[in-house]
């Protein structure tokens, strides 16, 4: 079994991404959702396949879990101890970013259990983000905080919100903050589902094997992902 990235669109922007792995799967019984298969792969490698080619560099946010090795990516932990959340992710990315390239201007987040994302999101992102904005996806009227456009000079900030405010969700960051919301809700009649659909329980791994076997929205530039 091969994989095929198939031809997605790169911004000329040099971005980060970060994979947000950290979750602790509660609906799943605490199996690890990354590890989840999917047409065969784990869910997070075709979130890897989705969004690399998006990105100069892509990363994992998790604890240390051998079974990440296999993808070869960068894997950082969060630097604030206990469970914080997945913005404690973020700021661990953003530190990550500010250490290891300290020329780049953006974070690109994403979330380790939604298979079918956009291969062009960052590039739509990076149209409309200007000098310092922030950006959000959104589809079906619904607005989805963990795919989003971070300006690496947030890191002070966030983390001064997670440690003396207690903030821990991603949702309530872009409550606070002006953020531009990119609507990536399918214009076929709803014969695509949302390409933000995200798996969390037992049920959505099914449906998402639907999804892929049908191959209406598992597809990259009309080639499977798989080969």
């Amino acid at each position: 079994m091969t994989l095929n990235k198939g031809n997605v669109d790169v911004p000329a922007a040099p971005i980060i991404g970060v994979i947000l792995a950290g979750g602790r799967s509660r609906r799943m019984d605490g199996q690890d959702k990354s590890m989840l298969l999917l047409g065969g792969l784990p869910l997070i490698k075709h979130v890897i396949v989705r969004a690399q080619g998006q990105v100069a560099k892509l990363i994992i946010s998790a604890p240390k879990n051998p079974a990440l090795d296999e993808f070869g990516l960068d894997v950082v932990e969060d630097s604030i101890s206990g469970f914080a959340g997945p913005l404690a992710g973020v700021l661990s990315a953003l530190e990550w970013v500010e250490q290891n390239y300290p020329t780049a201007k953006w974070l690109a987040t994403f979330a380790t259990d939604a298979p079918f994302i956009p291969t062009d999101m960052i590039k739509k992102f990076i149209a409309v983000a200007g000098n310092n904005n922030y950006v959000m996806a959104q589809s079906d009227g619904r607005d989805h905080p963990v795919f989003a456009l971070w300006p690496v000079s947030a890191k002070n900030e966030l983390r001064a919100a997670i440690k003396n405010d207690g903030l821990s969700r991603v949702g309530q960051w872009f409550e606070n903050h002006k953020t531009i919301k990119i609507d990536f809700t399918p214009t076929d009649d709803n014969q695509t589902p949302d390409p933000f659909f995200n798996v969390n329980t037992p049920a959505d791994i099914v449906l998402a094997e639907k999804i892929f076997s049908v191959g209406s929205i598992g597809l990259l530039d009309g080639e499977s992902i798989l080969k």
